[in-house]
Parts: structure tokens; C-alpha cells; sequence
């Protein structure tokens, strides 16, 4: 009798102690992560961001919402980000993609209520002094931004269209190609830089000539409507690049219902965003290229934030700024992408996170690691 219950108190003490090793790899809670966007009706590129952090705060188990303000009124950011942490259901974190004037107010609110916020980059350099320059420097609770390299996108979606543009033998206008550009909003930096990296990529191609560049407000229907009136005016411009994927398929839209004008045989487009429209327009021959971080990009700014909540701090690995590489989706590479996204949801994304895994020494989110992960998911 006395050996059996030895046995059975050995067993308990054995279960106990599994037991607690497992709830050490569960999360302490389910966190609230909300996300303020430019996103509007019509939108191609976030809910292609939606779709992977989805997967995300899935595999995770995580309380995600994005509110979508658009882009015609840049004050409602800041009144967005009022209502949402005055309110009594607060988040736990605050994501916002900032344009200038929008970064302090957000930042000091976000001290008050003491919610940790991350930010969308590149902020405008007369914006940085006043907040500090850098997260957690002046702000506590401003905890990282999320650095995409806008002027690479430029330079890397102009470069491939301008590659494209002198292996096609495109005609030319007294010796040179001719280009029309199609630009953001300018009250976000990152605008201006996508358009000093096309410029960047426009000085190391001496046949290509710039006619003339104008803002289509990254909306489809108004880069077709620019688009339409710029081959009017310069009917012999061969090249149109775009500064976003959903501006670049309305400059296709309106090469291809414009008479006299065919984007198969006279006209060569380029994007930028890596957005499901950009990377199908590419596949298809639409355009020549899309360049931007991965979409996964996003997913992985969202897992340091989940980790950051259970008391993992991704500073002390990444620092506070998070800068995910650059790609272009050409012809050849375009339908792996394509693929790539097609399987997130199969993707376990527990194991990219150290609040799941307390072991795990280092973050590995190579793009190479994340394609081993989705082929492995087929």
C-alpha cells in the first residue's frame, strides 16, 4: 500500500512539474493589438496586409482590428487614435501609420494612457526632434517603428522597368525614352522618397528622359484618370512607373482602353508594394516588377509586439528599429510570391515567437526561412 501511493505522489509530482514547464511556453494573456491604417474602399494593398496579420493574431491567438481612415483627411489619424485610447476598451498596443503632423499628438497620448505604440516610418525629419528622434528615447511607450526603405522601392521598381524599357528596344523621341511617373500623397515622406529613389535609378540610365510626374493620390481610378491625361500629352512616352501597385493598374487600365495605345506592345509599367494585384499584374505581364518589403514584413512587426506584451522585449535583439529587406518580383519570381501568400494561413507562426518558444535564441524571419515554411505547409 505505502509503495503504491510512493508511486502515485511520484506520479502527481511528475505531472506538477510538466505541467508547469507547459504553462511556461503558453502566453500569460490575450492581448487587444489594434492598427490604424490609410486603408479606404477599394484599397488593393492593405487587405493584403490584413490577410497576413490575421494568420498572425490566428496562430498566435491574439485580439487584432484595423481602422481604416483613407486618405483624404490626415487629421483623422489623430482622432482615430483619440477615440480609440480614451476609450474603455482600449487596446494593449497601438500600431498607426503616421503622416507629418500626426506623430507627436499620437505619441503623447499614447504616454498618457500608457499603451505601447509602434509606428509605421519614415517620420519627416522636422517631426524627429520634437519626439525625441528615436522610440523610447524621449516616449517610454513608443516602443519601435517599422523602417521600410522607400527609396530602394523607388529605385529598385524604376531600375527593373528602366532594365526592361533599353532589352525591348522601346522607340524613342529624339534619342530618348520617354517616362511619365505617377506619385502619392505628399503629406507622407515616404511619397517623396519612392520618388527620390526612381530619380536615383533615372541618373544611371542616361537613354531615359522624365516628361513629367504627377500625384495620383494612390487610388486607382485617379492614376487612370492622370495616367489617361499624361499619354494625351505625351504621346510618345513609352514608360509609366508608379510609386504603388494599385496606381500601376490604373495606369494599365488606362493604356489599355486609350485608342491608339496597347501596354502589351508600346507601353512598359512598374509598381511598388508586393500587393496581391501587384504581384498578379507581374506574373500576368501587366507590368514588369513590384519592389517592397514582403508582406510578411508586417507579420513579423506584429509577432516582436505580441512577444513584447508577454515580456519578451525584441529590443534587446532587433533594437527599435525594424527594417525588413527590400525585394523586387519580377516575371520569373512573381508567382513564387504569389504562392507564398496564398499559403499563410498554413503557416504556424508560433514558432517565430519566444514568448511560445522561451528558448529560441535567435529570430529568424530571412525570407528564405518563411518560403522553407510555407513549401513545408503544402
Amino acid at each position: 500500500m505505502v509503495r503504491c501511493l510512493t508511486k502515485i505522489c511520484l506520479l502527481l509530482s511528475l505531472f506538477a512539474t510538466f505541467s508547469a514547464f507547459a504553462q511556461d511556453k503558453i502566453p500569460k494573456k490575450r492581448p487587444k493589438i489594434a492598427f490604424i491604417t490609410p486603408s479606404s474602399k477599394g484599397n488593393t494593398y492593405w487587405p493584403s496586409v490584413f490577410r497576413v496579420i490575421d494568420a498572425v493574431a490566428a496562430s498566435l491567438d491574439f485580439e487584432f482590428k484595423h481602422y481604416d481612415i483613407g486618405v483624404s483627411d490626415r487629421f483623422m489619424i489623430e482622432e482615430e487614435a483619440k477615440r480609440l485610447l480614451s476609450g474603455k476598451n482600449k487596446p494593449d498596443a497601438l500600431v498607426v501609420s503616421v503622416v507629418i503632423g500626426n506623430t507627436k499628438p499620437i505619441l503623447d497620448l499614447a504616454e498618457a494612457q500608457k499603451v505601447p505604440v509602434l509606428l509605421l516610418g519614415p517620420l519627416f525629419p522636422v517631426e524627429l526632434e520634437s519626439v525625441g528622434r528615436v522610440p523610447r528615447a524621449k516616449y517610454k511607450y513608443w516602443i519601435a517603428n517599422l523602417e521600410q526603405n522607400e527609396v530602394e522601392k523607388g529605385y529598385l521598381s524604376a531600375k527593373q522597368l528602366f532594365i526592361k524599357a533599353l532589352e525591348s528596344k522601346m522607340p524613342r523621341k529624339n534619342g530618348k525614352i520617354q517616362l511619365l511617373a505617377l506619385g502619392g500623397k505628399r503629406w507622407w515622406i515616404g511619397s517623396l522618397q519612392r520618388d527620390e529613389g526612381m530619380q536615383k535609378a533615372l541618373a544611371e540610365f542616361p537613354d531615359i528622359v522624365l516628361m513629367q510626374s504627377v500625384p495620383a493620390d494612390w487610388d486607382t481610378e485617379s492614376a487612370k484618370e492622370m495616367a489617361s491625361r499624361l499619354i494625351k500629352r505625351f504621346p510618345d512616352a513609352n514608360l509609366i512607373w508608379a510609386a504603388s501597385d494599385q496606381m500601376a493598374e490604373g495606369a494599365v487600365q488606362a493604356l489599355t482602353s486609350a485608342k491608339g495605345h496597347s501596354a502589351k506592345n508600346k507601353f512598359l509599367v512598374s509598381g511598388i508594394d508586393l500587393s496581391e494585384i501587384g504581384l498578379n499584374n507581374v506574373q500576368s505581364g501587366r507590368t514588369v516588377g513590384s519592389a517592397s518589403m514582403s508582406m510578411f514584413g508586417m507579420g513579423e512587426m506584429m509577432i516582436y509586439l505580441y512577444d513584447y506584451l508577454q515580456g519578451y522585449d525584441f529590443a534587446k535583439e532587433v533594437g527599435v528599429s525594424i527594417e525588413p529587406e527590400t525585394l523586387l518580383a519580377t516575371k520569373d519570381s512573381a508567382k513564387q510570391y504569389r504562392e507564398f501568400y496564398d499559403r499563410v494561413g498554413r503557416i504556424n507562426f508560433r514558432n517565430y515567437s519566444k514568448a511560445y518558444n522561451p528558448d529560441l535564441k535567435k529570430y529568424d524571419f530571412s525570407i528564405q526561412n518563411l518560403f522553407n515554411a510555407a513549401e513545408s505547409s503544402k
